[in-house]
């Protein structure tokens, strides 16, 4: 049985950047919001994203070139974000910001639980 999260137990989100910085720029609102209601951001994305979000303390990791490679770090992740929540799979757990197929299938085949953009064949 797992621990009851309270207030102040972190919860974690793992946030699939977009791949246009001035895109990943007009995200911040939204990246803020989710902080500010209590999320522990976790960010995945470009190789030139973890030098633009510097200074907002966030962790990001660079995706990889290949397909699996990409798989395997998301599961990576997923399975940090499970050491610090017990929940973090029994709920939505992933924001995909891309509309792309392939930014959603990543996640799902990493067993993550995905959240975003409807179109693109992805409802």
């Amino acid at each position: 049985m797992s621990t009851p999260r309270t207030a102040s137990s972190p919860r974690p989100l793992i946030v699939r950047l977009c791949n246009m910085v001035g895109d990943v720029v007009l995200g911040l609102p939204a990246l803020h919001l989710l902080q500010s209601h209590g999320w522990d951001l976790h960010l995945y994305g470009k190789g030139w994203a973890p030098k633009l979000l510097a200074g907002e303390g966030w962790p990001c990791t660079t995706r990889a070139g290949s397909l699996g490679e990409r798989v395997a770090q998301l599961k990576s992740l997923r399975a940090q974000c499970q050491a610090q929540d017990a929940t973090f799979d029994q709920r939505i757990n992933t924001l995909v910001m891309p509309n792309s197929f392939s930014s959603a299938f990543e996640a799902r085949w990493a067993g993550l639980r995905p959240a975003g953009y409807r179109g693109d064949g992805r409802s």
